[in-house]
């Protein structure tokens, strides 16, 4: 019978809304679930996991592992797996997760599969779906070997917002020695109390057309509590930062509304926001491709427009 293990993704001292669907997602199948926590601090939030459906929750807190390195985390992630007997793992397919999950499949000697949007448990087999060639297609990929890794994209099942915290079944897992030949020496944080783009339901998104009113737009997401994304363009501008680009070869998203503005919508820009639930598009072009997957759009220039749909979404969402 199928077991899967979540590896808990933390943000700002909180466990992700990606866990807790991945979370949901097993139950949701009928598949026990166990999760794995690794970081310093974080053994308060097994209770959150466990009110969320972990059977056992796999604690790793120690100073040792309170920043990410592949080493040391790929190896708290095997030894739990082991000591769980889980043949599914689940990682949100994060920078990070998708940099963890070959590692830990290596390890295991597990087939693995990044970016998917869609998993299929029927008995021991298991079948995911993942976008391809610029998400023009879906490629469906079955796995043949014993142990499964697979990084999933934000959406896998809808969170269960019903439940509490409940005392978990807590088994610690010591953390490996300081390794001298890996060691992390520096980390640059881009600090921001703006929700991180791979968890918002929300999405403001700024392209060519509207990059002169990048400030009228941050304060449009900070009303509303959106996260602010760009087209390459914009950030090859220095617009804004590297980690807000959103396409294939950005961040991909999928929010419940992602509000384009000034985006033409190229086919790499697509790859990364075409999934949204709800896509409102502005653009002054009535054939830009950006309308072709828009659930609403609005053809006018972003000058004009804006100052109305801030007026009007601030409302809505106040």
């Amino acid at each position: 019978m199928a077991k899967i293990l979540v590896v808990a993704d933390v943000e700002k001292g909180n466990v992700s809304k990606s866990t807790l669907e991945q979370l949901a997602f097993a139950k949701k199948s009928v598949v026990p679930a166990d999760a794995v926590i690794v970081g310093k601090g974080v053994g308060s939030l097994a209770d959150v996991l466990a009110g969320h459906g972990a059977e056992k929750v796999f604690v790793c807190d120690n100073s040792n592992v309170e920043s990410f390195l592949n080493v040391s985390w790929s190896a708290v992630i095997v030894e739990a797996q082991k000591q769980s007997g889980a043949d599914i793992i689940l990682i949100k397919a994060s920078e990070l997760g998708k940099t963890l999950a070959p590692k830990v499949a290596g390890k295991l000697h597990a087939g693995v599969a990044n970016d998917c949007i869609k998993v299929m448990i029927d008995g021991d087999a298991v079948t995911v779906t993942r976008p391809a060639m610029a998400t023009k297609v879906q490629e469906i990929l079955k796995f043949k070997s014993p142990v499964k890794v697979i990084s999933v994209k934000s959406g896998l099942a809808d969170m269960d917002t019903g439940v509490r915290p409940k005392a978990a079944n807590k088994i610690n897992i010591a953390a490996p020695a300081r390794d001298p030949k890996n060691m992390l020496m520096e980390i640059l944080v881009n600090k921001t109390k703006r929700i991180d783009l791979g968890d918002a339901k929300i999405v403001v998104s700024i392209g060519r057309g509207a990059q002169k009113n990048v400030d009228d737009i941050n304060k449009l997401a900070d009303s509303i509590g959106a996260a602010v994304g760009a087209t390459r363009p914009v950030i090859d501008a220095g617009v804004l930062p590297y980690n807000l680009q959103v396409g294939q070869t950005g961040r991909k998203v999928n929010p419940d509304l992602y509000i384009a503005l000034g985006i033409s919508g190229s086919i790499l820009h697509l790859a990364g926001m075409k999934e949204s639930k709800w896509i409102v598009a502005v653009n002054k072009d009535p054939q830009a491709p950006i309308f072709a997957v828009a659930d609403y759009g609005i053809v006018g220039d972003v000058n004009a427009v804006l100052p109305v749909l801030m007026d009007n979404l601030v409302r809505l969402f106040n």
